[in-house]
């Protein structure tokens, strides 16, 4: 998710660019949804992750990754840890 979020308690405190997403239990939502296990991360920081996985980071120890859409934000992979 973009925006301020608590990954622990699996809430989304706020995003800038989806109007009246405030204090969503995501996690739960979705969990309760689809009957599957949630986590919530940062978008920036997940789609860092997804590409050191899967994409063009694989075999890789480190990675930078930038996102320029709504925002600007962007994750790293240093010594293969988020």
């Amino acid at each position: 998710m973009p925006g301020w979020i608590n990954p622990k308690l699996g809430i989304m405190y706020s995003a800038p660019n989806i109007p009246g997403w405030d204090r969503i239990p995501l996690v739960k939502i979705l969990h309760e949804r689809f009957g599957v296990p949630v986590k919530l991360g940062n978008d920036a920081n997940m789609a860092a992750l997804g590409e050191w996985r899967y994409g063009a980071g694989q075999g890789h120890n480190n990675l930078v990754y930038l996102t320029i859409s709504t925002g600007i934000g962007g994750g790293v992979i240093s010594g293969g840890r988020l």
